[in-house]
């Protein structure tokens, strides 16, 4: 009797499980149908693959054979909730590696100031876009922040350039008042 009353409540503990993961699946499946993707925020996406992944291990155990198609229906949702996600990924690296390429072009602009003052708003631009794949988004930063490095080290060097240049004229300056007032006092 002990026994039965154990098993008869696993048994009950495992069809509660099961029932949760399925309305766990309805509402992955009630997300994906319904929500807004235009106007998505791509970061509570995540999160919420994160945690359907997190609530699907709290559910255990359940009995396997009942649970596998439960699973795959699973599996399937959230593969289509990534696919989303991925695919904003791919338009955010593309619209970065757009935003280099474009910088890349302002290291070689003759207008220094113009061409710094561009990339203060290509950076502006790339804050606007959301993330890429993890793997690829620090990448994609370092190179970004190369070209824009780039521009401010030649924007740097002209400014150091006109600085020596300003102070040789300073230097002329004053050796010609120099001279002029060395002439003044000759007679």
């Amino acid at each position: 009797q002990p026994c039965r009353d154990y098993f008869a409540e696993q048994s009950n503990i495992r069809q509660q499980n099961l029932n949760s993961l399925k309305q766990l699946v309805a509402q992955l499946k009630d997300y994906l149908e319904n929500h807004d993707w235009t106007n998505a925020n791509w970061k509570e996406v995540g999160k919420v693959i994160r945690m359907a992944r997190q609530e699907w291990r709290g559910y255990s155990p359940t009995e396997r054979v009942a649970t596998q198609p439960v699973q795959a229906e699973f599996e399937n949702v959230l593969a289509a909730i990534q696919q989303k996600l991925n695919e904003e990924f791919a338009r955010n690296d593309a619209l970065k590696r757009e935003l280099i390429a474009q910088a890349q072009q302002l290291v070689a602009v003759e207008d220094v100031r113009k061409a710094a003052e561009d990339i203060k708003q290509l950076q502006a631009r790339w804050q606007t876009i959301g993330a890429s794949l993890r793997k690829d988004e620090q990448q994609l930063w370092r190179e970004f922040r190369d070209q824009c490095d780039a521009v401010f080290a030649r924007r740097q060097q002209q400014s150091n350039e006109f600085k020596v240049e300003l102070e040789a004229n300073l230097a002329a300056a004053k050796a010609l008042v120099d001279e002029l007032t060395q002439l003044r006092q000759l007679t």
